[in-house]
């Protein structure tokens, strides 16, 4: 694909099988006559329970229903890339570097994978979640993963310590997209009047974007996961965005990139809200 010196990403998460809220993001999207590159959604497409993560048919079925949400997607943007969230088809983990499952032709899913935008420009992902905690206190399992030692296992696979990521240079900027966000950010923080704060980002993303290696390669980290905490931190100088959830308060963002001194960095961020509209 072929860039006029911009990139224009738009992203979104948690849809949670609304059809009704992308038919309304739809018309939004017409009105406000926006034009992306491509379209990012950071996880739960759909909404399927983890006791129900066993049985075929529900599997299928919700499978189905996420084909249909990136279907319509695509109608704003033919070009959509996704990780599976914890409330997504457990089929849509089996995805690796060397076996794709995808919900349309022209989808990625981006997880365990590493996918070039443009040149000098990779984004790679890993869904899922892992369990939340108050206090040390686990209030939620988290899905696939029952722990953050096997998310960093399959987050090593396409973000090695040493920073050499498949298929990439040591100079490619990377956008990481993931459904839980990094423990080092306050998007990752879901606060409750009834317990003071649950975390349910990862601590060892947060190491990814500590580590010196990728510090300075990093355009940005997209996460989902936490609907209400929705906004743009600014960790070691990585830009850590949520954009806020779809079925929930019907958010999404946009941005622009623009490749500067060598590095890819975000020139401009839009929060969007079409629950008014």
């Amino acid at each position: 694909m072929a860039f006029d010196g911009e990139i224009r990403i738009a992203v979104m998460n948690d849809i949670h099988n609304s059809m009704e809220f992308i038919a309304r993001f739809l018309q939004y999207w017409a009105l406000k006559k926006i034009e992306v590159d491509y379209l990012i959604v950071c996880g739960d497409i759909c909404d399927v329970r983890g006791v129900d993560q066993s049985d075929p048919q529900i599997v299928q079925d919700k499978i189905d229903v996420g084909k249909r949400i990136i279907a319509e997607l695509e109608k704003a943007c033919p070009t959509v890339l996704y990780v599976p969230g914890n409330h997504d088809p457990t089929t849509l983990f089996h995805n690796s570097m060397t076996h794709s499952v995808q919900l349309s032709e022209n989808s990625v899913n981006l997880h365990r994978c590493v996918y070039h935008l443009a040149e000098n420009l990779v984004v790679v992902g890993c869904g899922g979640s892992i369990p939340q905690y108050d206090k040390h206190i686990c209030h939620k399992e988290g899905y696939p993963f029952e722990n953050d030692e096997q998310f960093k296992k399959q987050l090593d696979e396409i973000m090695p310590d040493d920073g050499e990521i498949p298929t990439t240079k040591m100079t490619d900027s990377i956008i990481v997209v993931t459904h839980c966000g990094p423990s080092c950010s306050h998007t990752a923080l879901k606060f409750s009047h009834k317990k003071s704060m649950l975390q349910t980002g990862s601590p060892s993303l947060s190491s990814k974007v500590e580590n010196s290696i990728y510090r300075k390669r990093l355009t940005c980290v997209l996460h989902g996961h936490t609907h209400n905490s929705r906004g743009l931190v600014n960790h070691e100088m990585v830009p850590i965005i949520n954009a806020g959830s779809i079925k929930v308060n019907q958010y999404f963002v946009t941005l622009s990139l623009r490749e500067i001194k060598g590095n890819w960095k975000i020139t401009d961020t839009s929060f969007h809200c079409f629950g008014y509209f």
